[in-house]
Parts: structure tokens; sequence; C-alpha cells
């Protein structure tokens, strides 16, 4: 309940929940917001939390509290504007949404947020969950801002209320750690001036640890880690054997990047850091991502041995990785973009010579002989009756198309 107390002593309720893992940081949150809601402090809410967890309040809040929330991602957008008119603005349709992080930076919802939100609306509360992920990652004066941090500052400051939720606020960088509370109440922090003495994070913060909780009421078991060696396994036992492949598996990739560079060494790396955490995890977590990269690496081994002329023999060779995929016509690459000649032709076919009398056109998929006219584009003749499809470049009136571009100059 100390959350609770807390938020109902601030005239508006800015408060930043720390607590622990499994404390329960959404139950706290929901008391808040009921007596909010009670109270008239409260009218709209607005959960913004990670993709993965939106089910997840949506359930707690209504089983719970009995609070309603609507998921606003693409599909309600959808069904809001095919119900009630592409000029609605969905965030007008109802006064309780939970929102993904990544929604906050796209401007295609967040523009109408502002709109709908205004300079500050009265009686609105923002809730962030794992609001650790608004601050800077460095460890500069004023720290790297990213959009979501910019997309935090600009739509939390419309919000009255301000509740943030993260059981690690703090990532050892003190003028992040000020520019997160600065999102928080920038009344009394300020990015780039360290938060000094317990008494200032008192009135908004509240912080405790599973050790804390268990001194007061006991109920969480301590976690006790002990180191259990196991020896004299035999050399042929299946988990050494798998931890023995995995390891000249490592080193094989190894010889093959180091001529690449530190970018492509870099992502082969992490890549068999993946494997060593899916074995240590557990042998079917190991097997499931083992496929998926075996699926992986054949993939481009059958792309760069198609390309190669079928002459490839190590299915994860440099050789396939570093090979351009060429076209089987000109010979060039295929992933170099063509030059704007090429573009041009292909979009629209044009004839070889500007003033032949009959040239074969394909135009919008037909083969038949036009005649060309003024316009070289033109599908068919001046006064030979209506074009059905026309260039782009010529208008239809009745039986005369008109040109709408310069003709080419004649010759002498």
């Amino acid at each position: 309940m100390e959350p609770l107390r807390k938020a109902l002593r601030l005239p508006r309720v800015n408060l930043f929940i720390a607590d622990d893992t499994g404390l329960g940081k959404t139950i706290e949150a929901g008391l808040i917001v009921r007596e909010l809601l009670l109270r008239k402090k409260a009218k709209t809410l607005v959960v913004a939390a990670p993709p993965s967890v939106l089910e997840q309040w949506k359930a707690e809040m209504e089983e719970r509290f009995g609070l309603v929330f609507e998921i606003l991602d693409r599909t309600y957008w959808t069904r809001m504007r095919r119900e009630r008119g592409f000029g609605v603005n969905p965030w007008r349709t109802h006064s309780r949404f939970l929102v993904s992080h990544n929604l906050l930076i796209d401007p295609a919802y967040a523009d109408p947020m502002r709109e709908w939100l205004g300079e500050m609306r009265p009686g609105s509360l923002l809730i962030l969950d794992e609001a650790h992920h608004a601050a800077p990652s460095s460890g500069g004066r004023y720290g790297i801002e990213t959009k979501f941090t910019r997309a935090v500052r600009d739509l939390g400051g419309r919000f009255e209320h301000r509740l943030f939720l993260s059981a690690t606020p703090h990532n050892g960088h003190s003028n992040s750690f000020s520019t997160l509370l600065e999102l928080l109440d920038p009344y009394r922090f300020t990015r780039g001036v360290k938060v000094r003495g317990k008494q200032v994070l008192d009135d908004v913060m509240v912080r405790r640890l599973k050790e804390d909780i268990r001194e007061i009421q006991g109920g969480f078991p301590k976690r006790i880690v002990e180191r259990i060696e196991i020896a004299g396994l035999p050399q042929d036992t299946p988990e050494l054997v798998l931890s023995q492949l995995l390891d000249e598996y490592r080193t094989v990739r190894k010889q093959r990047h180091k001529s690449t560079s530190a970018k492509a060494q870099a992502a082969a790396g992490l890549l068999v850091i993946g494997l060593q955490q899916r074995l240590l995890s557990s042998v079917e977590a190991f097997a499931r991502s083992l496929e998926v990269h075996r699926k992986t690496v054949e993939g481009q081994w059958e792309r760069a041995n198609e390309s190669s002329g079928g002459d490839l023999k190590d299915p994860i060779s440099s050789r396939a990785r570093r090979m351009p995929k060429t076209s089987a016509a000109s010979g060039r690459p295929k992933n170099r973009r063509p030059r704007r000649k090429d573009r041009l032709r292909r979009a629209w076919p044009l004839p070889k010579r500007k003033h032949d009398a009959t040239q074969r056109l394909k135009h919008s998929g037909t083969g038949s002989k036009h005649f060309s006219t003024g316009c070289r584009r033109s599908p068919r003749k001046h006064g030979d009756g209506p074009t059905p499809r026309c260039c782009g470049l010529l208008i239809g009136f009745g039986t005369t198309c008109v040109p709408l571009c310069r003709p080419p100059a004649k010759r002498p």
C-alpha cells in the first residue's frame, strides 16, 4: 500500500514504482488507477507497455479491478475507421487504451494522439511500463536520446498524471537516470544534474526488494546458489560430446570469418554465444535453435549455389557469402540498382526509333501494332477513336486523343 499512499499525497501523481521483479507492480498500478477514478481525479487512461505484455495487462485490469481497456493497434485502428468513417480519430473512441511502445514513435499513431491530448488533457493518466527503455543508454553529459525517449518527453508532458513502472530504474549512468526522472517530473529533476540524496527520491519513487519484504512479513523463499561439480563421466557422454562439437563449430566459424570485417566477425560470435546459452538452458531449446540456424545456412547456400552455377561444395563457404547474385541475361549483379534509363524502359517500353510509323508497343499488356503520333508513347493515332487505356500523357475526348506532352522536334 506504500505506492498508493504516496500517490494520494501528491497533487499530481508523478510516481516511479521501481519494486523488484515479482512484487506486483501491475497490481499496485491498478490500485492507484482505481482510487483516482473513484476520486474523479482521472478520466482518461493510457498504458504504454511492450507488445508481449499487452494481453496480460488487459486481463489483469479486467479480472482484478473491473476496468475494460482497448488494445490500440492496427486492427483496432482499421475497425474504427471502417465503422465510424476514415476521418475519425480513433483515440477519441474510448477512454482507456493499451498501446505498444513501438506505436508511440510512429507518426501515424502519435500525431492523432497529440491532437487528442492537446497541450495538456485534464484528468489524463499515463502508465509507462518498463520505463527504463525510455532512458538514454549512454553515459554522456546529456545522453544520446532515442526516438522513444523524445516521444515520451513530448507525449508524457501532455498528461496530467504520470506513473512509471520498472524493476531496473538505474542503468549505472547517473545522467541517464536523471533524464528518466526528468521525463517523470521536469519540475523536480533536470537532465545532466546528478540526483543527490535519498530524500529527494522519497517523494516520487518507491523502491523495495524481495529481501526487504522478506524481513517484514516473509513469504519469499531465499535463493541459495550452490555449485555442484560432476566428475568421473566417460568421454562419450552425450552432453560432453555435444559441448565439444559446439566448441569445434565455434573454432571453424572463427577461422572462416577471420578475413571478413569486424562487424561480420561480431555477428558470427554472437550467434555462437546464443547457441551456447540455449545449450546451457536445455537440450530441447538448443535443438530448436540449431534447426533454425541450419535452415538459414542451407537457404543461403542454395541461393549462392544457384547464382554460381552449382560449383559450390561447402554450404557455408565464404565464397557463397561474398558472391553477388547475377542476372543470367545481363551478367550484372541483381542487387545493383538499375540505371534510370533502364527503369523507365521497364515501366514503359518505348519504340527503338522515334519516327517509325509502325512500332510494336507493349501497352498495358497488349501486343498489337499501334501508330505513333506526336506523343511517342501514344498507343493510337490521332482521330482513330477513343483511347481505352491512356498512357497518362493523353486525354480522350469523344473520338479524339489530345496530346499533353511536347511532340518531338522534326528533323530538317
